[in-house]
C-alpha cells in the first residue's frame, strides 16, 4: 500500500524506512504518517472548494446588486427590474 502511493516523497521514504526496518512499529508509524498526509490534502482540498462557492455566491450577489444599479440608472422600471431579479 505504501509503496503504491501516488505521492513520489512518500513512496520514496517510505522505501527508506523498509529497506532500515522490518519492525512493525516503524511500518505503522509510516502508514500513519501517509494516513495524516492523504487527509491534510483532503481537508485542503474541501476547504478550497468551500471557498470557491463562497467567492462565486458572493460575486453573483455584487453583480446582481451592479444589475440592478445600472438598469435604475437606465431609466427601466421597477417592475421590469424586479422580474428581472427573480429569474436569476
Amino acid at each position: 500500500m505504501l509503496r503504491q502511493s501516488n505521492v513520489e516523497s512518500i513512496r520514496e521514504a517510505t522505501d527508506v524506512i523498509f529497506r532500515l526496518s522490518d519492525e512493525k512499529d516503524v511500518k505503522d508509524m509510516a502508514e500513519r504518517r501517509e494516513d495524516a498526509l492523504r487527509t491534510e490534502k483532503t481537508a485542503l482540498n474541501t476547504a478550497r472548494k468551500e471557498g470557491i462557492d463562497i467567492g462565486m455566491n458572493l460575486g453573483m450577489e455584487k453583480g446582481m446588486k451592479l444589475m440592478i444599479e445600472n438598469l435604475r440608472k437606465a431609466g427601466v422600471s421597477e417592475e421590469i427590474i424586479q422580474n428581472a431579479a427573480k429569474q436569476n
